[in-house]
């Protein structure tokens, strides 16, 4: 469809009612230094009828690209008379730090994703935060946020759900998670895995505290896209859009046709820290099944000048799923995670 204006706004004037497609930049303000400022930040609200409420982000973190891109073609490709209900595009959300490429803003230093829900004063991070909190997730039925490993990590390319094994809601939202089709489909379980993964501030962590259902991505990463990971973001968005009923597609895969890979990324064994700092050199890659005690990478001090070098083997048994994308790591850095094979 062709191209619409952008309509500046502030959060109080945005038009979340009526039917119809508005592209929205949207006004906010915040403190840095003690002094006011104010953001422009896109957001795309496309309502018909009344239906499920889907919440679409790329760029939480700015180092992330497969999302942004994802998202922005789902702008311009969208026709609201095939949507069902209101369906809100965040295509860059954390603006600053998309604009940079990088996966903390360069405005206050902050990670997007260790900030919510957004407290008041706390700068721009906070900001876009507390307005995603309560103006978006709280319409939402869903939040759908895309995510890849960035410059740090590398990841199989999988979708991802939080949840507790064998519990009710994890068992409701298995059904998305398959169908986004990405080739694996992996279960985080961060209480589990606290002091390996302590993350406090999501996104998805507000969605839930709303009682929200929230879906996430790990596509690739390392600073950069690839064909094939560019391709999982966008069939799996497509196919979750359409597994929610927000926007139909016949070339969309259903959960009972996925052929997504389950695991688990569950407990403090499961994620493999550096022991001391060097240049990490794996023995084996992403996808690849290892053995727990099994020799996966060196780690390799040359600030000596001589060859000293210290082996790294798997704390547990599975698929490995992530891998550092630097060389010279620091100790406590992330190194590999190695997940489970999962059966609800």
């Amino acid at each position: 469809m062709p191209d619409q204006a952008w309509i500046e706004g502030m959060p109080e004037h945005l038009d979340f009612e009526s039917d119809g497609l508005r592209r929205y930049w949207v006004q906010l303000d915040y403190v840095h230094d003690n002094r006011p400022q104010r953001l422009a930040w896109p957001l795309v609200v496309c309502r018909r009828g009344r239906g499920p409420s889907v919440l679409v982000t790329g760029g939480t973190h700015g180092d992330e690209f497969e999302g942004q891109i994802a998202a922005t073609e789902l702008i311009h490709r969208l026709d609201p008379v095939r949507v069902s209900g209101l369906l809100l595009i965040a295509p860059t959300l954390n603006r600053p730090a998309c604009l940079a490429g990088a996966r903390r803003s360069p405005i206050d230093d902050a990670d997007l994703n260790r900030r919510f829900p957004g407290l008041a004063g706390e700068g721009p991070s906070a900001a876009i935060a507390r307005f995603v909190t309560s103006a978006l997730i709280g319409r939402a039925d869903v939040a759908i946020d895309i995510h890849s490993g960035g410059e740090a990590m590398e990841f199989v390319l999988s979708s991802n759900l939080q949840g507790r094994p064998g519990s009710p809601d994890l068992a409701a939202g298995l059904p998305a998670l398959m169908a986004f089709d990405a080739p694996y489909a992996i279960v985080f379980d961060e209480v589990k895995a606290e002091g390996a993964m302590p993350h406090r501030g999501t996104l998805e962590g507000a969605a839930r505290e709303l009682r929200k259902f929230a879906i996430s991505s790990e596509i690739g990463g390392a600073g950069r896209v690839t064909p094939v990971s560019m391709q999982v973001a966008r069939d799996g968005l497509r196919n979750l859009l359409h597994h929610f009923g927000v926007l139909k597609d016949p070339a969309a895969r259903l959960a009972a046709q996925s052929r997504s890979r389950l695991l688990l990324l569950a407990r403090p064994e499961h994620y493999l820290a550096a022991p001391v700092k060097g240049h990490f050199v794996p023995r084996c890659w992403l996808g690849d099944e290892v053995e727990r005690g099994q020799p996966v990478a060196d780690l390799y001090q040359l600030d000596s000048g001589t060859l000293a070098r210290q082996e790294v083997r798997a704390p547990s048994s599975g698929i490995l799923v992530a891998a550092a994308r630097r060389g010279p790591v620091q100790p406590g850095e992330d190194l590999l995670y190695i997940a489970e094979p999962f059966s609800p």
